[in-house]
């Protein structure tokens, strides 16, 4: 719950014209606390595909167990829980 409020509450703020010219300053200051694969152009696309779509979200919660294997915590995820939120997204993104 507390991440779902962080993200929304940086996506409110990136939505101001304002905000969107320090949009590379804002993630580089999350990106101190947090890891991704994901590009700057990635981030940046969705984003701003998601500042239109804020008011229409779908929240989904993912059920698993955590625990920390080698010092490193991990979420893990069954198969099936998987496949359910596969399910679900292709619905919901209108995807084959």
């Amino acid at each position: 719950m507390r991440q779902q409020e962080v993200i929304q509450a940086v996506v409110e703020k990136v939505a101001t014209t304002q905000t969107l010219w320090n949009f590379d300053e804002i993630l580089s200051a999350v990106g101190k606390n947090m890891q991704t694969d994901l590009t700057m152009t990635d981030i940046t696309r969705i984003a701003k595909n998601y500042i239109s779509a804020r008011n229409n979200v779908e929240n989904m919660t993912v059920a698993g167990e955590g625990g920390k294997m080698d010092g490193i915590w991990y979420y893990n995820v069954s198969d099936a829980e998987r496949q359910k939120l596969h399910d679900s997204l292709a619905k919901n993104l209108e995807l084959k």
